[in-house]
C-alpha cells in the first residue's frame, strides 16, 4: 500500500516500531468518531494476564475465527488468560462470541490513552 490509516496514534507507533512499516506511509486519523474517555485506571484491576484483540464487529475483523483460536490457546495453557477484545459490540454478538469462551472481556471503544496501556500491559497481541 502507498499508505495506511490508523485509528489511534498507539496503532500508528505499533505498526512502525514492531511491524516495522515507514512513519511517513501512516496518518493517524486519531480515533474518528469511536474515541471515548476510558481511563487505564479502569482496567487496573483486570487481575489475571490477558491477550488484547483490537477488533470491530464486522466481518473482515474474524471475530469468531480469533475467539475460537483464543479458546483452543486458552485451553491448552490452563485457562490462564483473558481476551480483551475492544470496540463496541452489541448484545447478540457478545452472546455469540461468549459462547466460544467463557474469558471474554468486552472493553468498548476506548481512548488512545486506554489502548496504548492495554497494548502494554498484555501478554500477548491477537490480530486475526
Amino acid at each position: 500500500a502507498d499508505a495506511l490509516l490508523t485509528i489511534s496514534q498507539a496503532v500508528k507507533d505499533d505498526l512502525s516500531s514492531i511491524v516495522g512499516v515507514s512513519k511517513e506511509k501512516i496518518q493517524s486519523i486519531d480515533g474518528g468518531p469511536f474515541s471515548v474517555n476510558t481511563s487505564p485506571d479502569s482496567f487496573k484491576l483486570i487481575g489475571r494476564p490477558y491477550i488484547l484483540c483490537v477488533s470491530a464487529p464486522i466481518l473482515h475483523k474474524n471475530n469468531i475465527r480469533a475467539v475460537r483460536a483464543f479458546a483452543q490457546f486458552n485451553k491448552d495453557n490452563n485457562n490462564a488468560y483473558d481476551l480483551l477484545i475492544t470496540s463496541k459490540f452489541d448484545n447478540t454478538i457478545k452472546q455469540q462470541l461468549s459462547g466460544i469462551s467463557d474469558n471474554l472481556i468486552f472493553t468498548g471503544n476506548v481512548s488512545d490513552g486506554t489502548l496504548q496501556f492495554l497494548y502494554e500491559n498484555a501478554e500477548s497481541i491477537l490480530f486475526p
